[in-house]
């Protein structure tokens, strides 16, 4: 379990820092290998810093029947074994046609926060958590300078969000965006957790799994260390935007009656 703890006595100051005692708590679980890590490390903290977490699966519809019962079935599993509530909701086709004018991801994406809002409510609590990790941040970076995209563009996901949607404020906390992936997996295996192997993650229709499988690895060839390069540009882009906003704002309140 040294990973394990090692990896949840990282986390603990930042959910005490985001997070008062006692609140309720929606934590995104697919059953893959981020989100399952994720709810583990989750289980350790609470037992040192009590928050009521429940995990939630969100059902795209974009697989058939017997992978999503599947995932389903391995989330509810965790969840009781780790002494959290559960909860799905499901995303209709209907949703799905209103909505897509971008791309599938964009829209699942999307969609995806809106169910967790959706339940977030029910569950009386503003903040949900998400396991996404520094391969996801580095993965968001490259897509958007591949798409052409501006400073903002290539922060990269950040550790704290705040999201409005329906009509109501959130918090989007990523707890484990610091680490990279084989982490999570470790922390699986450490916890003798088979996590759910998602067979659409090899599909390369997905722009991200072609960046994922073949653009940074071959990265990686050149510079073995090309997802800590891509975090760190992504950190100059953050303090960049940052210092800039500062200063629109200082000149926007004194100029501007």
């Amino acid at each position: 379990m040294l990973i394990t703890q090692k990896v949840s006595n990282e986390v603990l100051p930042f959910i005490k820092s985001n997070i008062n005692p006692g609140s309720n708590i929606i934590l995104g679980c697919s059953g893959g290998a981020d989100s399952t890590a994720l709810a583990i490390i989750m289980s350790n903290v609470v037992s040192k810093y009590y928050i009521n977490i429940q995990l939630h699966y969100v059902n795209h519809k974009l697989r058939d029947e017997k992978s999503i019962l599947k995932e389903k079935e391995f989330v509810s599993r965790l969840a009781k074994k780790l002494n959290f509530s559960y909860s799905y909701s499901d995303i209709s086709k209907n949703e799905f046609d209103n909505l897509h004018d971008s791309s599938l991801e964009n829209t699942a994406r999307i969609l995806r926060y809106q169910k967790l809002s959706i339940n977030a409510q029910k569950f009386n609590s503003n903040i949900i958590l998400l396991g996404h990790t520094a391969n996801d941040s580095a993965e968001t970076i490259l897509f958007n300078i591949i798409r052409g995209s501006g400073l903002k563009g290539i922060e990269g996901i950040r550790k704290i969000t705040s999201k409005k949607i329906n009509d109501n404020q959130f918090k989007i906390l990523r707890p484990l965006i610091d680490i990279k992936k084989d982490i999570t997996e470790k922390i699986c295996t450490e916890n003798f957790i088979n996590p759910i192997f998602d067979k659409s993650n090899d599909d390369y229709k997905y722009t991200r799994n072609k960046i994922r499988k073949e653009i940074i690895p071959g990265l990686e060839d050149i510079n073995p260390k090309v997802i800590n390069a891509l975090i760190k540009l992504g950190d100059i882009a953050k303090i960049k935007n940052s210092s800039e906003e500062g200063f629109v704002n200082y000149f926007y309140n004194n100029l501007v009656s």
